[in-house]
């Protein structure tokens, strides 16, 4: 496969630097006092011709396209490469979609531009205008920001078979005893307990992302090979079902709890979307580049790539967790009566 794509690409290379063009340039003399115009013909290699330009991109790409072959194939740091999310098609389409939102204002200000940008990035993806200098070859969504899971999975040099099984929601998968156990962070006396409540959490949590990772180096990253401190909880809750973290999944459930009461020691405190990006980053921003962190995904093809989304799904992961015991806990301390509650069933009843 190699050997055809280099060789065609070595025709085209070939081709473009035997292609002349026919110059013409006029030029006067002076014949028995009399001055005469006349034009000269000749033919010049495209690439010294004023039109040079596109020629000499082609042969550029070409080069880079080889040595991108070298750098990345040739040395296993990937197994493919995916040359037309390497062209330039995608910002025009980006730049299309702006004009397109601006009706027939095609250069908007910085305010319009802020607005233009936003609707794009949450409300929809791009969709190419029929009128557009491009037309795309396949959907690319180039302002969505994948999930860390459709990463791993994606780059996953050997992967396991998916199970067929049922996925119980999140909600009733939680359970008594993982309720129970998280009560205990709240508790400032349980100093002595928190390490076994985190160490029970970051068991469920590895038990969650065994379900949805298909990286099988992942996979070995998030469980431990033999017990630790932080397992006497799990062992006198498990009965044949209940996971035991590694301790890196574990130092990262550690990390974002205690990131969380940071912020939680703040009066009137309300998880918000701005609260949850902030522990996210600063719980990324500690443990991105660690190398002690899943030295197991480092060894993958993709491993830097992998270790930073597996970082990211285990701090999501422990993070939305202890957003439902907050949020179920808050309602169950608030006084305010539901109204949907208390009318439910005179509701049913008009609507029969």
């Amino acid at each position: 496969m190699k050997d055809e794509v280099f060789a065609e690409l070595q025709e085209a290379k070939d081709m473009i630097l035997s292609l002349n063009i026919k110059v013409s340039r006029k030029r006067t003399y002076k014949e028995h006092q009399t001055s005469k115009k006349i034009t000269l013909k000749t033919c010049t290699p495209i690439l010294k011709s004023p039109c040079f330009t596109g020629f000499l991109g082609v042969l550029v790409c070409i080069k880079s396209l080889e040595s991108l072959y070298e750098t990345l194939i040739e040395s296993n740091r990937l197994r493919y490469l995916t040359t037309y999310r390497l062209s330039q098609d995608h910002i025009e389409l980006f730049f299309g979609s702006i004009r397109m939102h601006g009706g027939h204002n095609d250069n908007p200000n910085a305010r319009q531009f802020k607005g233009i940008y936003r609707k794009l990035l949450c409300h929809m993806e791009l969709k190419s205008a029929e009128s557009g200098n491009c037309v795309p070859l396949e959907h690319i969504s180039i302002l969505m920001c994948s999930s860390a899971l459709k990463s791993i999975n994606e780059t996953a040099a050997s992967t396991r078979p998916d199970d067929d099984e049922a996925e119980t929601s999140e909600q009733e998968s939680l359970g008594e005893n993982l309720e129970r156990a998280s009560q205990l962070l709240h508790n400032t006396q349980f100093w002595e307990y928190k390490e076994q409540v985190v160490g029970y959490i970051a068991g469920y949590v590895a038990r969650s992302l065994l379900k949805k990772i298909k990286c099988t180096a992942c996979i070995e990253s998030l469980l431990a090979k033999e017990k630790k401190v932080f397992h006497k909880f799990v062992s006198v809750r498990d009965e044949g079902g209940l996971v035991y973290a590694s301790q890196d999944t574990y130092d990262i459930c550690k990390i974002t709890e205690e990131v969380l009461r940071k912020y939680m020691c703040v009066q009137d405190f309300k998880m918000t979307s701005i609260i949850h990006a902030k522990i996210m980053y600063t719980v990324l921003k500690k443990n991105v580049g660690n190398n002690n962190f899943f030295a197991v995904t480092t060894e993958h093809i993709c491993g830097s790539l992998h270790q930073i989304n597996i970082i990211r799904l285990v701090a999501e992961k422990y993070l939305m967790i202890r957003c439902y015991h907050m949020c179920k806990l808050d309602n169950l301390t608030s006084n305010v009566n539901s109204k949907r509650k208390l009318f439910k069933k005179q509701i049913q009843r008009e609507g029969n």
